[in-house]
């Protein structure tokens, strides 16, 4: 997850492994030039809503022209804009978790300057799954497929077996290990 706009990080609220519950705070960049905008552009809808009004009045008693009073109505138009847009900064200058889950990694830290669309926190959604891989043995290899059910056991939690489906499986042996990977994509049900 990242901020819509680039600044200064304020706070990363998580660390890593921490279960966060949707709609809860998880970064924010500092507010200061943000916040300053965002007032800047209420004065402007401010100040071009009173220029209006006074071009409508100069105009409907033959003062003013008819230029003048839609010029009027154009910065006022533009200044509504700006203030959307000042408004639309502000609003995305907090990162907030999308569903419930956990921190994968936290990716930023405060003072940090940041670009728009920087990655800052890595969740999991719980009900998601997620994808083991392990490393099988040619003798083991041939004897599973695509689609095949598995069940993982892991060190963690001896007792308890996480069951999912054979997504990948790899065409050659690693070099490495000698084993092919084969991704398991464990069930939601399990994931968390």
């Amino acid at each position: 997850l990242g901020f819509k706009r680039g600044g200064v990080v304020a706070e990363v609220l998580v660390d890593e492994g921490e279960r966060v519950e949707k709609g809860q705070r998880l970064a924010t960049l500092k507010q200061d030039e943000a916040s300053s905008r965002s007032v800047q552009a209420r004065r402007g809808v401010e100040k071009a809503a009173r220029d209006l009004e006074r071009a409508r009045t100069l105009h409907t008693q033959g003062v003013g022209t008819l230029q003048r009073l839609q010029d009027a109505q154009t910065a006022l138009d533009v200044a509504r804009a700006d203030l959307t847009v000042a408004e639309f900064e502000q609003q995305h200058a907090v990162i907030v978790a999308p569903a419930d889950g956990i921190v994968l990694a936290r990716m930023a830290e405060p003072n940090e300057m940041v670009q728009p669309g920087q990655p800052i926190v890595q969740i999991k959604s719980a009900g998601q799954g997620f994808v083991v891989r392990v490393g099988l043995a040619d003798r083991d290899v041939v004897r599973v497929a695509l689609g095949d059910p598995a069940q993982v056991r892991a060190s963690a939690w001896p007792e308890r077996a996480l069951t999912g489906r054979i997504t990948q499986i790899a065409a050659a042996a690693s070099p490495a290990t000698g084993t092919f990977d084969v991704e398991i994509a464990v069930d939601p049900g399990d994931a968390l």
